[in-house]
C-alpha cells in the first residue's frame, strides 16, 4: 500500500542506499548461497536470481567478489 518513491525515500533513510542497491544485494546473496551449495549451472543462477543479461551479472560479480562465478564455486 506504499507507493514507490515513499518506500525508496524510506529505504534510503533506514538503510543509506537505494532500492535497487538492497535488491542486488540480496540477488548476489542468493547466488552466492546457491554456488556454494548446488551443483546447479551457473546459468540457471542467474535466473534464478532475477537476471536475464549473464554478461551483466558476471562483470557485477566479480567487481563484488574479485573472481568470476566459476572461479568462486571452486
Amino acid at each position: 500500500g506504499l507507493s514507490a518513491p515513499y518506500l525508496s525515500r524510506w529505504l534510503s533513510k533506514h538503510f543509506n542506499t537505494s532500492f535497487k542497491e538492497l535488491l542486488m544485494d540480496q540477488r548476489f546473496n542468493s547466488a552466492e548461497k546457491m554456488l556454494l551449495t548446488t551443483d546447479m549451472p551457473i546459468g540457471d543462477i542467474i535466473n534464478n536470481v532475477g537476471y536475464e543479461n549473464s554478461s551483466y551479472f558476471h562483470k557485477q560479480f566479480k567487481i563484488r567478489f574479485g573472481v568470476t562465478p566459476k572461479e568462486y564455486r571452486k
